[in-house]
């Protein structure tokens, strides 16, 4: 089988881009995914009960966290509240949300991880943060681990 330079020229050019595309596309869900694999199962395990397995939540009991501006925050912050729970908030209706238990055996890496989901879940494409970054959040917090 004879293939031209031409041919190789014009494979070259069609299939180089979609090589290129390909390689952006798994650096992205790398990228934006950091850890999600061990986040997600995490999440699934240990908050899908009150938020949903997507995050919807339930009512006015258990936040939405799709939408929620703390996910976006300060990571140090979401580490913290995942970490040592919060109390009750009232909602806008008057309704008294319940309170979130804290999960204090989890370890910084496993912080990490749902924090690293959550940041890269539900339309959201945040940067992915280390455990450093959560290891020192937990510490500002009242937490040793």
């Amino acid at each position: 089988m004879n293939i031209s330079r031409d041919n190789l020229r014009t494979a070259a050019y069609v299939f180089w881009p979609l090589l290129i595309l390909g390689g952006l596309v798994v650096l992205r869900f790398t990228w934006a995914g950091a850890n999600t694999g061990e986040g997600a199962a995490l999440y699934q395990a240990r908050c899908a009960n009150c938020h949903g397995p997507k995050g919807e939540g339930f009512k006015q009991l258990y936040p939405a966290i799709t939408v929620s501006p703390i996910i976006s925050g300060d990571p140090a912050q979401l580490a913290c509240m995942i970490q040592n729970g919060v109390a009750g908030t009232p909602q806008a209706n008057g309704i008294l949300s319940l309170p979130m238990p804290g999960q204090p055996d989890l370890k910084v890496h496993e912080v990490t991880a749902i924090v690293n989901f959550l940041r890269a879940s539900w339309g959201r494409s945040l940067p992915p943060v280390t455990a450093k970054v959560v290891e020192q959040g937990l510490k500002s917090c009242g937490d040793k681990k």
